[in-house]
């Protein structure tokens, strides 16, 4: 499995993990320009952003680890572009921004979310 298959599988992992916990899926793979926003969520008023770091193991560190500040810079250069389009549609209060981390590690994955981190 390259990288990108295994990118795809960690979001895919992701979102049926939000799922369970009882968030609204309502977009992925939102681009703006080069940007993008891995998986766009509601969750009680909330328009939640996640961005979804997957790794093979945690031998460089941890998957949060990569998202930086400028990482974080685009990730809200796409929610600004985002906002007034899913406010009102969806009634949110708020914006919240999420990391989930998803380790692989010998064909079994571990998720991690962190919620509300920048």
């Amino acid at each position: 499995m390259n990288h990108i298959e295994l990118g795809r599988l960690g979001e895919k992992l992701a979102c049926f993990y939000l799922k369970r916990k009882g968030y609204r899926i309502i977009g992925r793979n939102i681009r703006f320009h080069k940007e993008e926003i891995d998986i766009l969520a509601l969750y009680n008023k909330q328009l939640v952003v996640v961005e979804v770091k997957t790794r093979r193991t945690r031998r460089f560190g941890k998957p949060a680890e990569a998202v930086n500040y400028y990482k974080q810079k685009h990730i809200r250069n796409v929610t600004n572009y985002v906002w007034n389009y899913y406010i009102p549609i969806y009634n949110a209060k708020i914006v919240r921004f999420d990391i989930i981390e998803v380790t692989a590690d010998e064909g079994l994955y571990a998720i991690n979310h962190i919620e509300n981190c920048f």
